[in-house]
C-alpha cells in the first residue's frame, strides 16, 4: 500500500511538471495544428476509458481492502489498481505530446490531478484502516472520473465550449448590471439619485442625506456605474 501511495504521489508531480512544460510551450509556439487534432482525438478517448476503468477499479478496491484481507490478494488488486492509474497517465502524458490546444488541455489538467489527488486520500484511509470512510471516497473518485468522461474529443469541441462559457459569462454579467441599473434608476447618470439612495437603502447600505451609501449595501461608486452603463448594449 505504501509503495502505491508513494508511486500516486510521484504521478501527482509528474503531471504537474508536465502541464507546465506544456503550457509554457503553447505560450513560446503555439501547436500549428491545433485545429487538425493530428492524434488529439484518440488521446481525448483513451482519457475517458480509463476514467471509467478506474471509477470501477476504485470500488472493488474499497471493498476488498480490509483489515485481516489475504495478502496476495491484496496484492493482486492494488497491482490492477496501479495498472488503471498508469493507462489514465500515459493517455494524458500522450496528450501532451500532440498539437493540443489551451482549452482542452486545461481540462484534462485539472480533471486528471483531481482524480489523482481523491486517489491518494482513497488508499490513505485504506492504509490508515479508515475503512468507514471509503465509501465517501470512493464516491470522490468517482465524480472526478466523471468530470474526466465529460472531456471534449477535439481541440475544436474543447475552444467552442470554452467560448460558450466565456459567452454565458459575460451575458449574465450585463444581465446583471442591467437589473442594478434599473433598480438604482438613475440611468448610468455618475450622480447618484433618490431612486438609486432608495435601492441602496433597501439594499441594506446606510445612506445619508447627500445620497452616498456608506454601509455594506453597494459595492461599486458612481463613477463604475457611469462606466457600466457607456459599455451596456
Amino acid at each position: 500500500m505504501d509503495e502505491l501511495m508513494d508511486w500516486v504521489t510521484s504521478l501527482e508531480g509528474s503531471l504537474r511538471h508536465t502541464a507546465a512544460r506544456t503550457a509554457r510551450d503553447q505560450r513560446r509556439t503555439p501547436p500549428v495544428g491545433a485545429w487538425l487534432d493530428e492524434g488529439v482525438s484518440e488521446c481525448a478517448r483513451g482519457l475517458r476509458t480509463a476514467a471509467e476503468i478506474l471509477q470501477h477499479s476504485s470500488t472493488k478496491v474499497a471493498l476488498v481492502v480490509k483489515p485481516g484481507v489475504d495478502g496476495a490478494a491484496l496484492q493482486s488488486m492494488l497491482e490492477e489498481y496501479r495498472g488503471a492509474l498508469e493507462r489514465l497517465a500515459v493517455h494524458y502524458l500522450s496528450l501532451c505530446e500532440r498539437p493540443v490546444g489551451a482549452p482542452l488541455l486545461a481540462a484534462a489538467t485539472a480533471h486528471v490531478r483531481g482524480i489523482a489527488a481523491s486517489v491518494a486520500r482513497l488508499l490513505a484511509a485504506l492504509r490508515d484502516g479508515s475503512v468507514q470512510q471509503a465509501p465517501a471516497l470512493t464516491g470522490m473518485v468517482w465524480k472526478e472520473c466523471e468530470a474526466l468522461k465529460t472531456l471534449p474529443e477535439s481541440n475544436r469541441g474543447a475552444y467552442r465550449r470554452a467560448l460558450m462559457q466565456l459567452a454565458t459569462a459575460v451575458k449574465d454579467t450585463v444581465r446583471e448590471f442591467a437589473e442594478v441599473l434599473q433598480g438604482r434608476g438613475d440611468g448610468g447618470d455618475p450622480a447618484v439619485c433618490e431612486g438609486g439612495a432608495a435601492a441602496d437603502a433597501a439594499a441594506g447600505g446606510d445612506v445619508d442625506d447627500d445620497g452616498q451609501d456608506h454601509g455594506e449595501g453597494d459595492e461599486y461608486g458612481p463613477e463604475d456605474y457611469a462606466l457600466v452603463r457607456r459599455s451596456m448594449p
